[in-house]
């Protein structure tokens, strides 16, 4: 019988009132050497803000909750990475282990995969799409994995791109062979499992200027890691648009 993962690609977890939960639809987060994303949630975010981008970890929760039934997974992984350094430092817990807390209160008998640095030897390295990826195709090889499913937003456009160049490179040869994909967004998910609860929030946020900048981040990263090599993209934010409206 197949073996099959769940594996749900990280969208963010925000502190409030001192307790780690899901991240909000919006998001500040600063490009440049001294950026990084507000791991404080806010309420609301100025869609007019040049740093505001798209969470959606809440949202991205819900989705994996959605769809385990119909998967039927041996196992879920969420956010499957290490903690970034300085968040280690202050004692904070990584997002896997954040946001498979509040899938296991959902989901009481599935099983999660908390990730172990240890094991994995990150180093100490933050989690980003790049590692995540290398770390969801080395637990696949662990665990003998026939199918997975990879669950991601539809603006994390590095999400299933990476997973193909990686799935190419010489250490994922032999999985690269058998692995069976299949992959479902987070937004056609939830608007197919409640479209009455989720239809308009979903909308308001790919009507965003915020959604404009994911896309505009999310094409630089890929161009730069394709062209140059760079897993790391300092770039100013951009505010015309990325697609052509004619």
């Amino acid at each position: 019988m197949a073996k099959r993962l769940l594996a749900v690609f990280g969208a963010g977890c925000d502190m409030k009132d001192g307790i780690w939960i899901p991240g909000g639809d919006f998001e500040i987060w600063p490009l440049g050497p001294n950026g990084g994303r507000s791991i404080v949630r806010q309420d609301s975010v100025d869609d007019n803000d040049p740093n505001a981008v798209i969470g959606m970890g809440e949202l991205t929760l819900e989705a994996a909750v959605a769809i385990y039934p119909h998967v039927n997974p041996d196992s879920v992984a969420i956010a499957y990475g290490d903690s970034s350094p300085s968040l280690k430092l202050d004692g904070h817990p990584s997002e896997n282990e954040v946001m498979s807390e509040y899938f296991e209160e959902r989901h009481p008998k599935a099983r999660l995969e908390i990730f172990d640095p240890v094991e994995w030897k990150s180093g100490g390295s933050a989690s980003g799409t790049y590692h995540e990826v290398a770390n969801l195709l080395r637990l696949m090889q662990r665990d003998a994995i026939d199918e997975v499913f990879i669950v991601h937003r539809k603006v994390h456009l590095r999400a299933m791109e990476l997973t193909t160049l990686r799935l190419q490179e010489p250490e994922f040869q032999d999985l690269a062979k058998r692995i069976r994909i299949q992959s479902g967004s987070v937004e056609s998910i939830l608007t197919k499992s409640d479209p009455d609860k989720f239809w308009k929030r979903i909308w308001n946020i790919e009507d965003s200027k915020a959604y404009t900048r994911s896309l505009l981040r999310e094409g630089n990263w890929l161009y730069n890691f394709i062209k140059k090599g760079s897993t790391q993209v300092v770039q100013k934010p951009v505010e015309q648009p990325i697609l052509a409206t004619k």
